[in-house]
């Protein structure tokens, strides 16, 4: 069946749902190096118990060490700044 101009601008049409994976994407909030540390022990505890595989928990692991990484660099720049506004308001 041949589509016409309006139905291939999905006009008239709902979106596309999102993929299984893409809808279970809600977990845990990383926005603390603890949460972080939690997570991580979360996938430690999958990948030992066979509910996920080493190579995937290897992966996340990972990126879960690049935000650890990046939570520990935003704290270190706001704490130079107020060292920075104490040593300011001190002079």
């Amino acid at each position: 069946m041949e589509q016409t101009g309006s139905t291939e601008a999905g006009l008239g049409q709902s979106p596309p749902s999102p993929p299984a994976a893409a809808r279970r994407l809600r977990g845990p909030r990383l926005d603390s190096p603890v949460n972080v540390r939690l997570e991580l022990c979360r996938l430690y505890r999958a990948a030992r118990a066979g509910d996920l595989p080493v190579d995937a928990a290897t992966k996340l692991g990972h990126l879960l060490s690049l935000i650890a990484r990046c939570l520990q660099a935003e704290e270190l720049a706001e704490l130079q700044a107020r060292i920075e506004a104490l040593e300011a308001s001190s002079a």
